[in-house]
């Protein structure tokens, strides 16, 4: 299991606010760790600077994480992903795609949760709006579905037959 996949099965917990486990997921991609400032967590999550220092303190306060540093400065945070995780190494474009997504548009940490699951899928799944929000550690499907029609007014996805039985998200302008 690489701390990409150890992040995602934290994620699906859903147990932290979306924008934690946004930075869960950032840290896993990351290898387990990075050393930045708040500021510039904050400006690639897309995040005011509170709700990135708030997300930071919900890893560090569930165990999930650990970190160094004073408040201004750089701080280390790496994840608690035990010895059975390996760091990730980056190789996908698409999923590079997507988080650049995420800080160009400043997606919310939702939209942001369900761009990145369809990327490490795929350039598309097919789905309900209850496996989504689940896949994603949404609360409840509404949140999944108002996630998802705000990345196809961006032009990031296409929604394909959406109804409760079931629809297929693609993404929209994904390298291959």
């Amino acid at each position: 299991m690489t701390t990409w996949e150890w992040a995602w099965a934290r994620v699906q917990e859903g147990e932290l606010s979306p924008a934690a486990r946004l930075l869960m997921l950032r840290l896993g991609y990351h290898g387990g760790g990075l050393t930045e400032t708040v500021a510039v967590c904050a400006e690639y999550l897309g995040l005011s600077i509170d709700a990135a220092h708030k997300a930071r303190s919900a890893l560090r306060q569930a165990g999930l994480a650990h970190g160094r540093g004073r408040s201004g400065h750089p701080l280390t945070l790496r994840l608690r992903y035990g010895a059975h995780a390996v760091p990730y190494q980056p190789t996908c474009i698409r999923l590079e795609w997507a988080w650049e997504q995420v800080w160009v548009h400043y997606l919310s940490p939702t939209a942001a949760l369900v761009l990145l699951r369809i990327a490490q899928r795929g350039y598309q799944i097919t789905t309900t709006w209850s496996m989504l929000a689940s896949s994603v550690g949404a609360g409840c499907r509404s949140s999944a579905r108002v996630a998802s029609h705000l990345l196809e007014r961006r032009g990031i996805l296409r929604i394909e037959r959406p109804d409760d039985a079931g629809f297929t998200l693609s993404l929209v302008g994904a390298p291959s």
